[in-house]
């Protein structure tokens, strides 16, 4: 029985030892092994195998086109997990995409790409959990600030009871510890600029007794937050001034624009008699550049040419309604009155063709009715 178990043994190592043969000639993975790292996204491994391969080497061709094959699925694979990290948009779970960077590495550790985004999002990770590291030492301190002065009382009633001036001393042991852990969180969040809640911890920290060599540090940490904090405040100020100059920059430039489109649609209006639509025009020009000297120009070119219009249509509505052609020449005066709508002598002509055209239109219906 211990003879066939040697046997068994023995034969099995040597089909393991047949298969890796198989698998592996030269140094060199078989195409199916390499599929199968792809297969689970082992971009090292196949890479890794695909590095150097010997001219010599059977199917020398097919394998330089596997490794190119390999490359392309290789920066694929880059791309999906960045995208896998852009959906993560909680920006608090920093420790997911992490996670997935890690796993990504572990399979594709030459890939420099991964590697970057992988300090970056480290970093952003220390970050977030530094910040929370502070706000929960910022609870643990008020505590402590608390409890102080009930300790403090405690010694005050009881001036021989050991246990309380036990207490105190030993909290008072704890809040010089916890001054210089407020002021080395302080440091650290200054390096990660996370400029408000270093303020808090040293504010936090100042409540505290210390040694001046403890509060000469204090004031240096401060001085460095509110210079920061001042370059900060200068930058957005210089920022917001440059959205600014670029959003007047865009505004001039989008008003000479439309200004010259209305210039240009203006000229064709009073050339082509179009006098109406001019106006309107130039009362659109006027508000967008009022100062602008063709706008002068031709609002000049407008009034000379309604002026010539309308005083021909006076004369003509005169000519109708001297005709006794009330009603034509009520018409002709009130196209002039569109082109000059203040004309004080077309205003007036026109009410009394109405008069006319009214006792007109009332002599017939009493004609009308006694016909009746």
């Amino acid at each position: 029985m211990k003879a066939l178990s040697v046997l068994f043994l023995f034969a099995t190592i040597i089909s393991q030892t047949a298969c890796s043969i198989l698998e592996v000639q030269g140094g060199i993975p078989s195409m199916a092994r390499i599929d199968a790292w792809i297969a689970e996204d082992q971009y090292g491994h196949a890479l890794t195998s695909l590095e150097h391969i010997p001219a010599d080497t059977p199917h020398f061709t097919a394998y330089v086109s596997k490794r190119k094959e390999v490359e392309l699925l290789a920066k694929k694979y880059e791309q999906r997990i960045l995208k896998d990290i852009e959906r993560i948009t909680d920006d608090k779970d920093s420790a997911s995409k992490l996670s997935l960077l890690d796993k990504a590495l572990e399979k594709y550790p030459g890939s420099d790409i991964l590697r970057e985004r992988h300090k970056v999002v480290l970093k952003q990770h220390l970050r977030h959990v530094r910040r929370l590291d502070a706000e929960a030492l910022l609870v643990r301190a008020q505590q402590l600030y608390n409890k102080l002065p009930l300790h403090e009382q405690d010694v005050r009633e009881s001036p021989i009871d050991f246990s309380a001036h036990f207490t105190l001393q030993s909290m008072r042991g704890e809040i010089a510890d916890m001054h210089n852990r407020l002021m080395a969180m302080a440091d650290l969040l200054l390096d990660d600029n996370e400029l408000s809640v270093a303020n808090r911890c040293l504010s936090q920290a100042r409540k505290f007794p210390a040694d001046q060599a403890s509060l000469d540090k204090l004031a240096a940490l401060q001085k460095q937050i509110d210079g920061r904090l001042k370059y900060i405040s200068e930058k957005e100020i210089k920022h917001q001034k440059q959205i600014s100059d670029i959003k007047i920059k865009r505004q001039t430039k989008k008003r000479k624009t439309l200004s010259k489109k209305l210039q240009h649609d203006i000229d064709e209006a009073i050339n082509a008699n179009q006098l109406v639509k001019a106006g309107k025009l130039l009362n659109r020009l006027g508000k967008l550049t009022p100062d602008n000297p063709n706008y002068l120009k031709l609002k000049l070119q407008h009034r000379e040419k309604v002026a010539e219009i309308v005083k021909r249509n006076i004369t003509r509505g005169n000519s109708l309604y001297q005709q006794e052609k009330i009603y034509q020449a009520k018409n002709v005066w009130e196209e002039a009155l569109k082109l000059d709508p203040k004309n004080k002598t077309l205003q007036t002509s026109i009410l009394r063709a109405k008069h006319v055209l009214d006792k007109l239109r009332n002599l017939r219906q009493q004609q009308s009715t006694s016909a009746n």
